[in-house]
C-alpha cells in the first residue's frame, strides 16, 4: 500500500510556498519557506484525507511521484482508519 502522496510546490513573490496535491485536491496549505510548507503539508493532507474518512469515502489513491518530487507520508494514524474501513466494506472472500 503506497502512503505517499505527491505535492507540488508553488513559490511566490513574497517569499511563501505553496503546498497542492494533485490526489487530494482539497489538501492546500504554505509556509514562508519550503520547510515549513511541507511541514503543514502533513498536517493539511491529515485533515483533507480525515473528511474522506468521516463521510465514508475511500481515500484516493496517491499518483507515481515525478522524479525529485516532494511527497508527504500520510500519517499512520490515518492509514490505519483506511485499513479497517476497507476491511469492513470488502466482501468476504
Amino acid at each position: 500500500m503506497n502512503l505517499s502522496y505527491p505535492v507540488t510546490l508553488k513559490y511566490y513573490q513574497d517569499g511563501q510556498v505553496g503546498v497542492f496535491f494533485a490526489d487530494v485536491p482539497g489538501a492546500i496549505t504554505a509556509g514562508t519557506n519550503e520547510v515549513e510548507a511541507l511541514d503543514r503539508a502533513q498536517d493539511a493532507l491529515t485533515v483533507a484525507l480525515s473528511s474522506y474518512l468521516d463521510d465514508g469515502r475511500t481515500l484516493p489513491d496517491p499518483s507515481k511521484a515525478k522524479r525529485g518530487q516532494p511527497v508527504v507520508v500520510l500519517p499512520p494514524r490515518i492509514a490505519l482508519k483506511h485499513i479497517k474501513r476497507l476491511d469492513e466494506i470488502r466482501p468476504p472472500s
